[in-house]
């Protein structure tokens, strides 16, 4: 897997120059009466399935944590993570998140164009079909699929 904290130095330099898109999970954690939501399980482990399954050119980062921000604060967190990643060195940017945010699907275009960046809506109102979340993880994988042909 090629996640920010489970690779290590030596591994990365082998694949670095194979991979040239993040993913960049935003989802939100509001917890009530000491109950974990389950949106924020789902969003992760959609975000872990299409690193997996677009294994060698993907890069997943950890998950931008929303536990109730100030909608407009939350909104520039986000925007300035976005244009702090365009010196990163990748091509691409997924920024994948859930219903909660989906008001940022369209405010995420970087300052300069070195960096294509989309963001996927992902449904985590479902708990545990696994259709559902088959479906996201396909329709996420075929979303950056495009967006790389669409690079070229």
């Amino acid at each position: 897997m090629m996640k920010l904290y489970t690779v290590d130095n030596k591994e990365w330099q082998q694949v670095a120059p194979f991979v040239d898109t993040l993913i960049l999970p935003v989802a939100s954690c509001f917890i009530e009466q000491k109950q974990v939501p389950q949106s924020f399980h789902r969003l992760e482990r959609v975000a872990e399935r299409v690193e997996q399954g677009l294994q060698g050119r993907v890069f997943l980062l950890p998950t931008i944590v929303d536990y109730g921000m100030a909608p407009e604060l939350f909104r520039s967190v986000i925007h300035n993570t976005v244009q702090s990643l365009q010196k990163s060195g990748f091509s691409h940017l997924v920024v994948l998140t859930d219903e909660k945010h989906a008001h940022m699907e369209g405010d995420e275009k970087p300052d300069s164009p070195v960096l294509s960046t989309f963001t996927k809506v992902v449904s985590c109102e479902l708990e545990d079909d696994t259709w559902e979340l088959e479906k996201h993880v396909r329709e996420t994988m075929e979303a950056i699929v495009q967006n790389w042909q669409n690079s070229y």
